[in-house]
């Protein structure tokens, strides 16, 4: 099994319509599903690697 994960920002990636286009894009070339995932981040948090 092979998987491939991306950032995506609104902020800086553009639109829902974008990241629709993003996932149709990745399902046509690599012919695999793609599985959506959503985190959020308390920005109140400060997050020190």
């Amino acid at each position: 099994m092979v998987v491939t994960a991306l950032s995506y920002y609104w902020v800086w990636h553009g639109s829902m319509s974008n990241l629709h286009n993003v996932i149709v894009g990745m399902r046509t070339r690599y012919g695999k599903p793609v599985v959506l995932w959503s985190g959020r981040i308390n920005p109140n948090v400060r997050w020190t690697p």
